[in-house]
């Protein structure tokens, strides 16, 4: 390995400039078209085939992960979220940060006054 392989990209510039080779398909294209066919032996294709395993496994078998499954795709998982109420007002994160260790230290040092003047 050298080290040109370590660089990292120009700004501006791809990784991949000449982008995804004419006429290739996605896994998950390839995986919808093979679930599309109808299997030998069966009259109806895969993804309806599929779709009835996984209802009987849910309804009919109790299995608590295809009961999951089925609900997340009928209402989607919930999504979580977490508040975050940060404002920098156009100050740099760096310098507030060493700003909030600046105000740890000289609270600890306060701290560590009293507690030998105790």
């Amino acid at each position: 390995m050298n080290d040109q392989n370590l660089k990292p990209f120009k700004k501006g510039e791809s990784g991949n400039p000449n982008g995804r080779p004419k006429g290739a398909r996605s896994l998950s294209n390839l995986l919808r078209e093979a679930l599309q066919k109808i299997g030998e032996g069966n009259q109806e294709p895969y993804d309806i085939l599929l779709i009835k395993r996984v209802m009987k496994m849910a309804i009919a078998d109790g299995n608590e992960q295809m009961v999951k499954l089925v609900w997340s795709y009928m209402d989607g998982m919930p999504v979580q979220k977490t508040e975050t109420d940060i404002t920098t007002k156009g100050e740099s994160v760096i310098s507030l940060s060493a700003e909030v260790i600046a105000l740890a230290e000289e609270q600890l040092k306060k701290k560590k006054l009293s507690d030998d003047g105790e």
